[in-house]
C-alpha cells in the first residue's frame, strides 16, 4: 500500500463509523515496518481516534492534546469515564517516551479514577451519548438536534468535554455532505440568562433582536415534544414574541401555578396565572396607565395572556374578557386582578374620597352629598370600616360644621311630616348613629332612601361637626317623642322587619357570589362560553350585584332604626 492510498484510508475511516465502531471495538492500524517506532503498533480505540486521529508520525504534540484533553475530564461523571479511562490507555501505550515522564505520571494518576468512575451507576445523561456513540447517529446528521439538546441539558453533567468531541465526530460522519459539526455546550441556565436580558424590550426592534434568544431557548431548553417550558419563562418568551409584533400562538407549560416575581414591562395577574396585554386595543405599559386606560374602557374588552387547563397539559394562550366598565370588570372578575392593583385602588380611593369631603365648602348640600356618595360607592370593602377612612373624616372635621348642620335641617324637615311617633322615633335614632342614612345617591334628603353612604358611622371621627348636627335632632327627640317603645309590640314588628330584610340581604348575597362564581370558571378556562351565555351571566351579575348593595344599605338602616348595630348577626356585613 503506498503512503498515499494509506492516508486516504485513514481519512475515510475517520469520516465514516459504522454501528460497533466504539471506544470497545479498537481499530488495529497498520502494521509498519520493523524499525518504525514500536508506539505505532498499538490497536487505538475509537476515543482516541475521534479525538486525536491516526497520524503517521506520533510526535509530542498529539501527546500533549491527549493529555490536555484527560486534564478537561477530571470530573466526569459515571459510565461516560470509559471514554478518558480508553483515551488514557492508549495515551500510556503510544506516549512513554513522546510524553515525557512528568506527563506520564499524571495520566498514571489519572487513570485510576476514570476506571473506577466508569463502574457507577448509569444515568440519563450518560446513557443517552453512549447509545450514540456505539449504535451510530442515523442517516445524515439525523441525531443532530437531539445531540445539541442533549449537551445543553447534560454537559454540565456529565462533565466530559471528550464526549462532546467524540459526538461531534459522530454527526459528521453520519452526514452525506462532510462539513465540520460544533456542539453548542452552553446550559439552560445560560439561556435562560439570555432569554431574561431579552425580555425587558420595550420598542419593535428590542424585542426582534431578543427574539431569536427566545427562540433558542425553547428549542434546547423546552421538555417533551409539546416543547413545554416553565410558567415564568413562557411569559418572557411571550412578551419578546408580542413585543417583535409576531403572531402569538398557545406556549405549552410545564406547570399551570408558580409563585412568579415582576417581569419587566409585563401586569402580572395577582394569581401569577398569566399577564394584561391590551385594555380596549391599547397596549399596557404600566399599573398606573392600565388604571387609567380602565376607566376609559367602556363596553370594551380586555386581552389577557393566561394559564389555562388543556387535554395535553397547560398553556399560555390569549384570552379575550368583556370590559363593560371599570367597576363592573373588577366585580366580575375579581381573580383577574393584577399586583398591586388592590392596593393602588384603595390609594386612589381614598384620595377621591379626600377630595369629596373638601368639596363641601365650595357645593350646595345635595351637590356634595352626590359627590360623597359616589365616591363612598367605589371605595373597595377592603377599606370600609377602617382606620383610614376615619381619618379622613377626622381631617375634615372642622370644614363639615356647617355642611352637617345643613343635613340636619333637612332632616327635621323630612321628621315633621310624619305623624308616627314610632316611625319618627326610628328616623332620629338612625339620623344620630348614621347621619347619611335617608340620603338618595343624588344627594337629596328623602325618607327610607339608602345607599352605600347609609352605613357610616362617623359621630366619633366629627367631634366639631357632629355636635353641631346633633344637637338640633337631640332637642327635637327630647320635645317630640315621649313613648318607650323597646320591648313592646310595634318593636317586636320593627325588629322582624329588619330580620327579614337580613333574609332578603342574605338571598342577593348569595345570588352574587354565584354569578361572580360562574364568571371566574368561564374566564378560567375551565368552561368554554359563548358570547350568549357571557352575556347572560353578565345580566345576572348587574342585577345580583345592585339587590345586594340595596339589601345591605337597609338592613343597616332598618337594625340601627330598631336602636341596635349589632353587625354580628348582620347578614351582608361583608361581601
Amino acid at each position: 500500500m503506498t503512503r498515499s492510498s494509506w492516508l486516504l484510508a485513514m481519512g475515510t475511516l475517520w469520516f465514516v463509523c459504522t454501528p460497533g465502531c466504539g471506544p470497545d471495538a479498537p481499530v488495529k492500524r497498520t502494521r509498519l515496518p520493523q524499525d518504525e517506532s514500536a508506539q505505532r503498533h498499538h490497536n487505538y480505540s475509537a476515543a482516541w481516534i475521534y479525538a486525536i486521529g491516526e497520524v503517521d508520525s506520533l510526535g509530542s504534540t498529539e501527546c500533549s492534546k491527549a493529555a490536555n484533553l484527560l486534564e478537561g475530564e477530571i470530573n466526569c461523571n459515571a459510565r461516560i469515564c470509559r471514554y478518558p479511562r480508553e483515551l488514557a490507555r492508549d495515551y500510556l501505550a503510544s506516549c512513554q517516551t513522546a510524553g515525557g515522564s512528568k506527563q506520564v505520571s499524571r495520566v498514571q494518576e489519572l487513570l485510576p479514577k476514570f476506571e473506577g468512575r466508569s463502574q457507577e451507576p448509569a444515568v440519563d445523561c450518560t446513557e443517552k451519548a453512549i447509545g450514540w456513540i456505539t449504535q451510530g447517529c442515523g442517516k445524515n446528521g439525523a441525531c443532530e438536534e437531539a445531540v445539541q439538546r442533549w449537551a445543553t441539558r447534560c454537559a454540565s453533567v456529565v462533565q466530559s468535554p471528550l464526549t462532546v468531541q467524540i459526538l461531534e465526530r459522530v454527526v459528521e460522519n453520519s452526514l452525506a455532505e462532510p462539513r465540520r459539526v460544533k456542539i453548542d455546550v452552553h446550559g439552560c441556565e445560560d439561556f435562560t440568562k439570555d432569554l431574561r436580558a431579552g425580555e425587558s424590550c420595550s420598542k419593535l426592534l428590542e424585542c426582534e433582536n431578543a427574539l431569536p434568544k427566545a427562540e433558542q431557548y425553547v428549542l434546547r431548553c423546552s421538555e417533551s415534544k409539546r416543547h413545554a417550558v416553565p410558567l415564568r419563562d413562557a411569559f418572557s418568551i411571550a412578551h419578546v414574541q408580542l413585543g417583535a409584533d409576531r403572531e402569538f400562538k398557545p406556549i405549552a407549560l410545564t406547570n399551570r401555578k408558580v409563585l412568579v416575581d415582576d417581569v419587566p414591562g409585563l401586569l402580572i395577574l395577582s394569581d401569577n396565572s398569566g399577564f394584561v396585554y391590551k385594555v380596549c386595543g391599547d397596549l399596557v405599559a404600566d399599573l398606573g396607565s392600565y388604571l387609567e386606560l380602565r376607566q376609559k374602557c367602556v363596553k370594551g374588552d380586555v386581552v389577557l395572556l393566561r394559564a389555562l387547563p388543556r387535554k395535553d397539559g397547560p398553556e399560555l394562550a390569549i384570552v379575550t374578557v368583556d370590559h363593560e366598565s371599570d367597576e363592573m370588570y373588577t366585580t366580575a372578575y375579581p381573580s383577574l386582578s393584577v399586583k398591586g392593583e388592590a392596593s393602588q385602588r384603595e390609594t386612589r380611593a381614598l384620595e377621591r374620597l379626600s377630595q369629596a369631603l373638601k368639596s363641601a365648602s365650595s357645593s350646595n348640600l345635595s351637590g356634595w352629598l352626590a359627590e360623597l356618595n359616589i365616591a363612598y360607592a367605589a371605595m373597595p370593602l377592603s377599606l370600609r370600616g377602617t382606620e383610614r377612612i376615619s381619618q379622613l373624616f377626622k381631617q375634615s372635621d372642622a370644614s363639615l360644621v356647617a355642611p352637617l348642620r345643613d343635613l340636619a335641617d333637612a332632616k327635621l324637615q323630612v321628621v315633621r311630616q310624619r305623624k308616627s311617633e314610632l316611625e319618627m322615633a326610628a328616623f332620629l335614632r338612625r339620623a344620630l348613629r348614621l347621619p347619611f342614612s335617608d340620603v338618595t345617591m343624588a344627594g337629596a334628603v328623602e325618607w327610607g332612601a339608602a345607599s352605600d353612604l347609609s352605613e357610616l358611622a362617623v359621630g366619633s371621627d366629627l367631634k366639631l361637626s357632629y355636635a353641631s348636627y346633633s344637637e338640633k335632632l337631640l332637642d327635637f327627640q327630647q320635645k317630640t317623642i315621649k313613648t318607650k317603645f323597646r320591648g313592646t309590640e310595634r318593636f317586636a314588628e320593627f325588629m322582624s322587619s329588619a330580620n327579614q330584610q337580613s333574609k332578603a340581604c342574605a338571598i342577593a348575597q348569595q345570588k352574587n357570589s354565584e354569578a361572580l362564581t360562574a364568571f371566574d370558571i368561564c374566564t378560567g378556562g375551565e368552561k368554554a362560553c359563548t358570547a350568549d351565555e357571557r352575556k347572560e351571566l353578565w345580566n345576572q351579575l348587574v342585577a345580583a350585584r345592585s339587590q345586594w348593595r340595596v339589601a345591605r344599605a337597609r338592613e343597616i338602616v332598618l337594625r340601627v332604626s330598631a336602636g341596635t348595630d349589632d353587625r354580628s348577626s348582620s347578614a351582608c356585613s361583608h361581601l
